[in-house]
């Protein structure tokens, strides 16, 4: 019978889920995997791949399909996940297989980019991906702090009435921040496993004084000394909610048991400028460190970066049309941006001298990339910023695949 590569049959589900907890064992896994074919709301047959040996299922790779923010627009992201070959048929290609079917199938089904997290990053860039950098805060939690008598808002633990609050305070908050999610109901439940009925772990609401919620913030042990601020979201006018809900989560008249002692503070969630403001204020430190922890892939390079032009024009226009020319690398060859009088147009080079990485274009693209950081040459920084603003960009961990 040999080695074929094909979709996932629905009568295979279980078998598959098997595959994934024989391959990755940890506590509670089936839980875990079985979200995947069972509680992901876009998942379809060809977005799980799986190699057969003989009859038998011995390596797959998933992908899940996810709708995220990149400004006033949508992207379809495609998320590898669960690559994975029994350990005794290692060696022989099988993942590879599978990873290059997944790839045909987010071309065929219009996706704009993928992502994935790993650890063996060159064993992805051979099919075209490369490292995608996210902005963080971590530094040390000064030993005395000068917590406030009183805050404008309190926290407390989230409770199960306070879900639709939550949900749409996340949904304002990130209606246009690059990369973040846009959750429907039904992905809060199904795949994030939070519900009316099932009030989210380690969530805190901000509350004011007549009792409405104005934000919540999501905390976690991080390490044996850090704590790890995960999300956060304000309602339109109340930033002061940011400062709040940091500073309470430190305060020991105020903070949770288990918060308390820890040394070092990471902020994960996104970093606007309250968060920014709060961080300087709290740590004595803006720095952003710019963390690569996993990998990006352009799909449909062409139909991408058309989908651009009409706000680059705008970004140019307003920024007094600065003029340049950028090339970048992308797995489908180079591409050359030529911007003239505010106008952009696109075009395919002979040659790709001068051509920024791949990841470049990624990073840029989805705002999480300083123009200053791109090139030493002072002419085409100007154009750099006004096409490439940064960003408040996030990925938030809860959305984790």
């Amino acid at each position: 019978m040999g080695f074929e590569v094909r979709s996932l049959h629905e009568s295979e589900k279980d078998e598959c889920i098997a595959l994934w907890c024989n391959v990755f064992k940890f506590d509670d896994n089936l839980r875990y995997f079985r979200r995947y074919l069972y509680g992901d709301i876009d998942w379809n047959p060809e977005y799980t791949q799986v190699g057969e040996l003989d009859g038998k299922i011995v390596s797959a790779a998933h992908v899940v399909k996810r709708i995220v923010a990149c400004g006033e627009y949508r992207l379809t992201m495609g998320g590898m996940a669960n690559v994975s070959t029994l350990s005794e048929h290692r060696g022989n290609g099988y993942n590879t297989a599978c990873l290059k079917q997944v790839l045909k199938v987010m071309e065929a089904d219009a996706f704009d980019f993928s992502t994935l997290g790993t650890g063996i990053p060159a064993y992805y860039e051979r099919l075209g991906y490369a490292t995608l950098t996210m902005p963080r805060i971590k530094a040390d939690i000064p030993k005395s702090l000068p917590f406030p008598s009183s805050y404008l808002t309190r926290i407390r633990p989230a409770q199960t009435l306070d879900m639709e609050a939550i949900q749409t305070l996340y949904r304002t908050y990130n209606t246009f921040r690059s990369l973040t999610v846009q959750r429907t109901p039904i992905y809060w439940r199904d795949w994030l496993e939070i519900s009316p009925l099932s009030p989210p772990e380690d969530v805190y609401v901000a509350e004011e004084e007549r009792g409405k919620i104005v934000g919540y913030i999501k905390a976690h042990l991080d390490g044996k000394e850090g704590i790890g601020i995960a999300e956060l979201a304000y309602a339109d006018g109340y930033e002061e909610a940011a400062e709040d809900m940091i500073y309470q989560l430190l305060d020991p008249n105020s903070a949770p048991e288990k918060f308390n002692g820890r040394n070092v503070l990471s902020l994960e969630c996104a970093l606007d400028s309250a968060v920014l403001r709060t961080a300087e204020k709290l740590l004595g430190t803006r720095e952003i460190n710019y963390e690569d922890h996993s990998m990006g892939r352009v799909l449909h390079r062409d139909n991408l970066l058309r989908s651009f032009l009409p706000q680059w024009s705008e970004r140019l226009r307003n920024a007094g049309s600065p003029s340049g020319i950028l090339t970048f690398h992308t797995p489908y060859g180079a591409v050359r941006i030529i911007v003239k009088d505010g106008e952009v147009s696109l075009s395919t080079p002979e040659d790709d001298q001068g051509a920024f990485s791949h990841g470049t274009l990624l990073k840029l693209l989805l705002g999480v990339l300083p123009a200053n950081k791109v090139s030493n040459n002072l002419e085409l920084l100007p154009l750099l910023e006004a096409m490439f603003p940064l960003q408040a960009s996030a990925y938030y961990s809860a959305d984790g695949f």
